[in-house]
């Protein structure tokens, strides 16, 4: 799931697609990708182990 935010991130920030103009809404979305990517890498750490 994490490697599939950063790809979609990377293809919107190459794409010619554009929500604002200029370069803010690229920066915007790479940040969004950054924060998410980690919130799921949080959560596969914290969920609990069932093998012992």
């Amino acid at each position: 799931m994490k490697k599939l935010i950063i790809v979609l991130t990377i293809l919107y920030m190459i794409s010619p697609l554009d929500l604002a103009p200029g370069p803010l809404d690229d920066i915007i979305v790479m940040i969004l990708g950054i924060a998410f990517s980690s919130v799921v890498g949080d959560e596969k750490r914290k969920s609990p182990n069932k093998t012992r």
